[in-house]
């Protein structure tokens, strides 16, 4: 990390030199633009691995199924597998004659270009980082007592309220670290944006690649990085603080 603050304050000629690096790389409408789409495609995601991620995470912590075990274990087999594999499977579902497009030609509509465009590399992350999101909501709600929902049922309550009233606010620390991470990661994240995305479409992580292999802009790399750590901290801690406050629902967890 020192050696990556060095590098990006290194003095040079023009207008990129020292700080100035960062002033310029803010005021060029080409890079904000790749910072604002590597922002969007993460809470994209984000707000994907959650709304997939709440009912599998609920229903394996709830189950009474003689399978649970092997149904967990589910979880865990996408990340034993790597993530190039997974997203080259990707870019055949996604291609213009691949399944998707399949199906939507069966359907009745229009072929949708999905790769080398942002929906394509949300696609991609979504299905990459959804264990994560499922795992840290499974310890959320593995920590709220069962016999509280029975007992707000046993009272007239719905499952819907009784899910909204109890359920809910006493998942939210693990809605909270579960999105910092997935956020986080995908923020970070590399190969998938890189096969999915390629050229046209360039997120953060590529941004850093190119300057440091492809232009050898070392400090620029190093700048670029450096953005994007200070940037995704400024937001996580901001989120954090923001979410912190909500009301949990406290004393419900199990004995």
């Amino acid at each position: 990390m020192f050696f990556v603050v060095v590098a990006s304050v290194q003095s040079g000629t023009g207008t990129d030199a020292g700080l100035q690096r960062y002033a310029a790389f803010l005021s060029d409408p080409f890079r904000r633009e790749i910072l604002l789409r590597t922002l969007g495609v993460s809470l994209a995601v984000v707000v994907f691995t959650l709304l997939l991620g709440y009912p599998v995470a609920y229903w394996l912590v709830r189950t009474e199924s003689r399978f649970r075990m092997l149904f967990r274990a589910l979880v865990f087999f996408p990340l034993i597998t790597s993530s190039i594999v997974r997203t080259f499977g990707w870019i055949i579902l996604l291609s213009n004659n691949g399944f998707l497009n399949n199906v939507l030609s069966m359907l009745g509509f229009e072929e949708a270009q999905f790769l080398y465009r942002s929906h394509g590399i949300i696609i991609g992350l979504t299905h990459v980082l959804l264990p994560f999101m499922i795992l840290t909501l499974m310890g959320a709600l593995g920590n709220i007592n069962p016999a509280l929902e029975q007992a707000s049922r046993s009272l007239g309550a719905s499952p819907w309220r009784s899910f909204r009233r109890i359920v809910l606010p006493m998942s939210i620390p693990g809605i909270v670290a579960g999105s910092l991470l997935v956020f986080a990661l995908s923020a970070s994240a590399f190969v998938t944006p890189a096969l999915l995305g390629g050229v046209q479409t360039p997120v953060m992580a590529t941004l850093v690649y190119r300057q440091a292999v492809v232009s050898y802009d070392v400090p620029g790399a190093a700048a670029t990085s450096m953005l994007l750590l200070i940037i995704t901290l400024v937001l996580v801690t901001l989120y954090y603080r923001v979410a912190r406050p909500l009301p949990t629902g406290g004393g419900g967890t199990k004995g």
